[in-house]
């Protein structure tokens, strides 16, 4: 005797698994981010030589760019245009482009990963942002041909945004 297939997922069934897994990457990524920031505010707290660097104007021109690409998502998920899901996909890579240039700044004015514990955070959690972004950026790529799924692309999209305000609080005001 054979046991019976299950039946297929319905669509409600299906959007539901999507939602509680949006839910769980958001959580984890969240979690990641707030350990590295716990581990910068130890560092910098720990008694040790603390040196901050100067952030490279380009970081603040990248928020304007991914703050710009929040934007072009939000509407694409309310009115369901997939060319704004494009413009949000360029603009996702230019910001992408724009930290490749931060970070050249910052090595042509002599900062590296190991120049200062600052440094090395800034790098850390810049790059750790950028991948993510990067999975964002296969998503929105997806979303082009699978509508279905924009609006939790959006949420992941917000979320990365939110992210990098977070980051740039940690990197600048902690």
């Amino acid at each position: 005797m054979s046991a019976a297939a299950p039946a297929p997922a319905t669509a409600t069934q299906r959007a539901d698994a999507n939602r509680t897994l949006l839910a769980a990457v958001i959580a984890s990524v969240g979690m990641l981010f707030t350990a590295f920031a716990a581990a910068y505010l130890e560092r910098r707290a720990s008694g040790a030589v603390w040196i901050k660097i100067a952030l490279p104007a380009m970081v603040w021109a990248n928020t304007a760019v991914l703050l710009a690409s929040s934007v072009t998502m939000e509407i694409a998920r309310r009115t369901g245009k997939r060319t704004l899901v494009a413009v949000t996909i360029v603009l996702a890579c230019l910001f992408l482009l724009g930290q490749l240039a931060a970070w050249a700044s910052l090595r042509e004015s002599g900062i590296v990963l190991s120049s200062t514990a600052h440094a090395s955070f800034f790098y850390l959690l810049t790059a750790l942002h950028g991948v993510h972004l990067l999975g964002g950026l296969i998503a929105l790529a997806a979303a082009q041909t699978r509508p279905r799924i924009l609006g939790l692309v959006a949420g992941f999209w917000h979320f990365m945004g939110g992210i990098w305000i977070y980051v740039l609080i940690v990197l600048t005001a902690l």
